[in-house]
């Protein structure tokens, strides 16, 4: 079975449910947004809606399709299907406007789950939202790109530049999910769970140094805010 991260974007959920729904016809609308919504970590489609009206107009966000959640929701309907059903459905095979050929984990990319990436990376640990952020306001530095994909350091590698430069852990998830929604281009390898970017090293590690002059001159006003207050 294939492993998908959908867009969460309106549109592209609309092209996502609508591709569901060839799958399964028999299944009514709103409950096929019920059961999209759950496999992608929330509650209601009501949640999911909310969710995606905050999210920037120019960035992609993404949520692994989690296809066990998905039917489950769809039990808790009352629907019933027939293990032929089931496998069929396996091959959903998203538009690729609508998803990502992979999920993300804390650990990299996983393409099915009969991989040895399956085997090795917990999908239940996904990255770490306040990584990804973290790793955005980074990578969004990054100005200049390549034609072709850097394979002398794959994503692994390349987040040891941040790690090295703030001292801090970064994992290669939170790096590949926040390349991702800025919109970076990427080669994923068969074998993953790294993935290769179309940047220079020299050119993120330029984007990483201009990142932390102004982490450390934000830190500096707030320690000097923090000093004014006390002498007041």
């Amino acid at each position: 079975m294939f492993l998908y991260s959908l867009s969460l974007n309106a549109d592209d959920l609309n092209v996502a449910r609508k591709h569901l729904s060839t799958k399964l016809p028999e299944v009514k609308r709103s409950h096929l947004a019920e059961a999209l919504a759950a496999s992608l970590g929330f509650n209601t489609s009501i949640a999911l809606q909310t969710a995606i009206r905050g999210n920037p107009k120019d960035e992609k966000r993404y949520a692994r399709f989690d296809f066990d959640a998905f039917l489950n929701r769809l039990t808790m309907l009352k629907y019933e299907f027939e293990p032929t059903v089931r496998k069929t459905f396996f091959d959903v095979d998203f538009p690729r406007e609508a998803a990502l050929e992979f999920a993300l984990c804390w650990g990299g990319v996983i393409q099915a789950m009969h991989s040895t990436q399956y085997q090795v990376h917990d999908l239940s640990r996904g990255p770490n939202a306040e990584q990804v952020k973290w790793a955005k306001t980074i990578l969004a530095g990054v100005k200049i790109f390549r034609s072709t994909p850097n394979m002398e350091l794959s994503s692994y590698e390349l987040k040891h530049c941040i790690e090295r430069k703030f001292r801090g852990y970064l994992t290669n998830g939170a790096f590949i999910q926040a390349a991702v929604e800025l919109g970076f281009k990427i080669d994923v390898p068969e074998d993953g769970p790294n993935v290769f970017l179309y940047v220079d090293t020299s050119e993120l590690e330029r984007a990483v140094d201009v990142a932390y002059a102004a982490a450390v001159i934000e830190h500096e006003r707030l320690q000097a805010e923090n000093i004014g207050l006390g002498n007041t």
